[in-house]
């Protein structure tokens, strides 16, 4: 059996109720740390805004969609988890809005809207999943571009055994190293 689920149904469609803890531990990570809804089994809608500090930024995500009902059967079965995203930085004290309401106003500028796809091996959690920027510009990059990008959009950045600890990582942290990756490209290329 695979470690996220018991087993299939008559249909040959992966059943809710055959998920494991650690699956559902894995998807309320996300959830709990993003604040998302559950809308059905296997979509979560949209959350607040988060405060973040990813790579020594302060920035705020928020998730726009968190579609974990997907099972991906390649080679293997295995989870997919899809989230839309959005990043923000803070603006206090709106000149206009100011004026308009009489008080200080805040607003946010979302310079960064993708998202990340996160596959899980087969031997999760002793093994990272694999998590991929799926904005069409990175998936593009020319190799001269590509900064820990491979194919696909997929991102290199569990390069050491040292980098993901399968004790204590778990889906959500994954996705902060993601959402770190789109800050540092940002950053450096402005996109």
């Amino acid at each position: 059996m695979p470690w996220f689920h018991s087993g299939k149904n008559r249909h040959g469609v992966w059943s809710p109720d055959g998920f494991t803890e650690r699956f559902k531990e894995e998807v309320r990570s996300i959830r709990t740390r993003f604040g998302t809804k559950k809308v059905r089994a296997g979509l979560d809608d949209s959350g607040p805004w988060t405060p973040c500090n990813l790579r020594g930024v302060d920035v705020f995500v928020r998730v726009l969609e968190y579609d974990w009902g997907c099972i991906r059967e390649d080679d293997e079965y295995t989870p997919v988890f899809d989230i839309t995203f959005e990043i923000a930085t803070d603006r206090t004290a709106n000149p206009i809005l100011v004026k308009l309401f009489k008080k200080p106003a805040q607003y946010r500028r979302v310079f960064y809207k993708s998202q990340i796809r996160l596959t899980f091996p087969n031997y999760y959690p002793r093994h990272p999943p694999t998590v991929y920027n799926l904005m069409p510009e990175v998936k593009a990059l020319h190799a001269s571009e590509r900064h820990n990008v491979l194919g696909g959009g997929r991102l290199c950045i569990f390069s050491s055994a040292y980098d993901w600890n399968s004790n204590k990582d778990n889906a959500c942290s994954a996705l902060l190293v993601g959402l770190e990756w789109c800050v540092k490209h940002y950053e450096n290329f402005d996109w």
